[in-house]
């Protein structure tokens, strides 16, 4: 297999480097007063939408995979109780696991293969997990 370019590697490398957590509660406080604000003078529905990573667990990787999966998806999901609504979104699958190749933040760069979009990750499991 041809090695990535060393931007598509690099690309790779920073997606999969999680945010802090403290920063995603900010991010759930403000939707919280914005929606209280919006019910109190307005007749909306308020809710928002969770675009998930749709991490898939591999040998090694289930823990890491549970942390990510708060970090970037059920933080969110969370905050949104009480809302009248949540919409929930994931075009694209990452893997989770510190075999063959681990990359910071515990994510790993997906062989090359048809299914993937142009940034290396799947489309399968992503496209189908936020239906489940």
């Amino acid at each position: 297999m041809a090695e990535p370019h060393p931007r598509q590697t690099r690309a790779r490398v920073r997606r999969c480097l999680a945010p802090d957590p403290a920063i995603g509660a900010r991010f759930v406080e403000a939707h919280h007063a914005a929606r209280e604000v919006l019910r109190d003078h307005t007749g909306a529905k308020v809710g928002w939408m969770v675009a998930g990573r749709a991490f898939v667990a591999r040998p090694g990787g289930e823990e890491k995979t549970r942390e990510l999966e708060y970090i970037w998806e059920d933080l969110y999901l969370a905050g949104a109780r009480g809302d009248d609504f949540v919409g929930v979104q994931s075009y694209s699958s990452q893997w989770v696991g510190l075999q063959p190749v681990r990359r910071p933040g515990g994510c790993r760069a997906l062989p090359s293969a048809p299914g993937q979009h142009a940034r290396g990750d799947e489309y399968p499991e992503g496209m189908t997990s936020p239906v489940v």
